[in-house]
């Protein structure tokens, strides 16, 4: 990828994917669309939807926005939550990098901005190239809260049901393909 790619439009499901690996996976909990199972159930959280929550292994919880357009950015205040819960540590939004000065005028100090960028890293042994976070502004810390045990199962429960509704949305897609082909 050229240089001026390095900052090149991508799609949400881009965003999410780069966003989630920044995340650590494979140390911390990272469930997509939270919403009524986890916010709303008390007066010290808005009743909104993460696009990401992270639950790190210490028990943090950090909610990341995921804006891909101008518009979508500027929808999120048109909105009556702001993504409000007296459990986050952090809330972060995500966005491509031609994004993030409309974010800083948008954002108040709260919100940490961070946007992906191509990279391209060459040793004597080998050279490595992707997608990797830069972090622009880091969040105000929110609060010290820890998740629970039963919270934490609760997001287990909630990325497990997200799990089984892609296979099965998949299951279809692949059957109607499978149809498709044998009607030919």
């Amino acid at each position: 990828m050229s240089s001026t790619d390095k900052h090149r439009k991508i799609k949400t499901y881009e965003l999410e994917k780069i966003v989630v690996e920044h995340f650590r996976p494979r140390q911390n909990l990272v469930v997509p669309n939270v919403s009524w199972g986890f916010f709303g159930h008390s007066r010290n959280s808005d009743n909104h939807e993460a696009d990401l929550l992270v639950c790190t292994d210490a028990g943090c919880l950090w909610e990341i926005e995921l804006k891909v357009s101008k518009s979508d950015l500027l929808a999120d205040f048109k909105k009556r939550h702001r993504h409000f819960d007296s459990r986050l540590k952090h809330v972060w939004f995500a966005m491509p990098f031609d994004l993030v000065a409309t974010a800083e005028q948008l954002l108040d100090e709260r919100f940490g901005i961070m946007y992906p960028e191509w990279r391209e890293v060459e040793t004597p042994y080998w050279v490595s190239s992707g997608w990797h976070i830069v972090v622009h502004r880091k969040p105000k810390q929110l609060s010290d809260y820890k998740a629970t045990d039963k919270e934490k199962q609760e997001l287990l429960r909630l990325c497990a049901l997200r799990v089984w509704g892609l296979k099965a949305k998949l299951g279809k897609m692949m059957s109607r393909s499978l149809d498709d082909t044998s009607s030919k």
